[in-house]
């Protein structure tokens, strides 16, 4: 009857405690949806991260060039300029191999070419490439494997040779091999090319992007091989950014009135086409730290007080020899029934939402059962710690202290 009574005296409404058990159920549904989806996003970052590219991203440098039309209007002129820079970038101290190409990895879709058989004729359905003219140092500087055959070089001057991609090996050639076979190239005039090499795919758009096939290309192939525009390739012994001066001094001393359009490192450039996906990451992540906090704080606040509201009760059983740790497991379950709840809300809402994200994924499930196991287990050891203080305190209160608490 005395506990009765005390604990009618001290307990608040039950109202007002279910309000607050909902508001911290709230919290915690929230943080558990923000820290799925920021899991999410971070383990699609790292996956993309990872993805092998097909080239060389480590000690690469890029630098882009693009010829005044007025100047060098004519092929020849612009590959006197391409080969007077080679050589020169060729000659820095501490670059291992160089080479030109009009478009490099991750430099975007550019030109493209219908590909067809001798003897089969356009369409609408005929496959597609890209379409890159390059030095035949550019393979080995940029780093694309050889698969098959040789890259193209002073020997097949004035021969119409191309060297593929692995894709394209595997959709005209299947189970054969492609070297010595014959492919039309349709970016200009028809041009039979005879195929010298194979290399290793490389992603051209996007590292979440899969690869397209490509057809690679020497300046004499035809009018359209030299470009106007084009980037050099340099790998380097050690850092890359150290051989930027001497190349923009190198292209300034040959023509100052070709602009450098752009020189960056690979990782750079690596680094800056996962920049789409890392700002919503970010984004998700602080929103999902900020109202872990708030749930903790909110957890730590309810538990304090319905404690505190009942601390005439806890010091009745207490003074009735009620054991400590059972009186510590029933706050904390008391505590812990609203975390429950907004947890198993919060994996719900995250199944749901998972799948609005999806497109946002490289190589995760929406409903990726790590993520949702790590942010649960997470979640349940933060609230339970914040439970825990508030209730161990109380469990501490001399009983006839919390008899005499009005």
């Amino acid at each position: 009857m005395l506990l009765k009574s005390g604990g009618a005296a001290t307990t608040e409404s039950l109202k007002t405690r279910r309000l607050r058990e909902c508001l911290v159920g709230f919290e915690v549904a929230l943080t558990t949806l923000l820290l799925i989806l920021a899991g999410l996003l971070t383990a699609s970052l790292g996956q993309l991260l990872r993805e092998q590219p097909g080239f060389a991203v480590d000690n690469v440098l890029l630098a882009g060039v693009d010829l005044p039309p007025q100047s060098y209007s004519q092929p020849d002129v612009r590959l006197h300029f391409y080969e007077r820079v080679l050589a020169g970038v060729q000659s820095l101290p501490g670059v291992r191999a160089a080479g030109w190409v009009s478009l490099p990895p991750l430099g975007g879709q550019g030109s493209v070419t219908g590909i067809t058989l001798p003897g089969e004729s356009r369409g609408a359905e005929t496959p597609i490439a890209n379409y890159r003219p390059a030095s035949p140092d550019y393979f080995s500087a940029m780093g694309i494997r050889l698969i098959e055959g040789r890259i193209f070089g002073p020997a097949d001057l004035n021969r119409k040779v191309a060297v593929v991609s692995q894709s394209v090996a595997e959709r005209f050639w299947p189970g054969k091999s492609a070297v010595s076979q014959i492919c039309v190239t349709q970016w200009g005039p028809d041009v039979p090319a005879e195929v010298v090499g194979v290399v290793g795919d490389i992603h051209t758009v996007g590292l979440d992007e899969p690869p397209v096939m490509m057809v690679y290309v020497p300046h004499w192939f035809n009018t359209f091989s030299i470009p106007s525009f084009a980037t050099f390739v340099l790998r380097t012994a050690t850092d890359p950014t150290a051989s930027a001066d001497a190349v923009r001094q190198l292209v300034h001393t040959i023509d100052a009135d070709v602009p450098i359009t752009s020189l960056h490192p690979m990782t750079e450039i690596v680094s800056q086409s996962v920049d789409d996906r890392r700002f919503p990451m970010f984004l998700a992540i602080s929103f999902a730290v900020f109202s872990l906090v708030l749930a903790s704080l909110g957890i730590f606040g309810v538990v304090g007080y319905s404690v505190e509201q009942r601390r005439r009760e806890l010091g009745i059983r207490m003074a009735l020899g009620a054991d400590l740790k059972r009186l510590t497991r029933m706050v904390l379950r008391q505590g812990l029934i609203p975390v429950v709840l907004g947890l198993v809300t919060g994996v719900v809402a995250a199944v749901f939402a998972g799948r609005l994200i999806s497109s946002l994924l490289f190589g995760v499930s929406a409903h990726d059962p790590a993520t949702f196991l790590i942010v649960v287990l997470v979640v349940a050891v933060v609230a339970t710690v914040a439970s825990y203080i508030p209730a161990r305190r109380a469990m501490r209160v001399d009983p006839i202290v919390a008899l005499r608490y009005e």
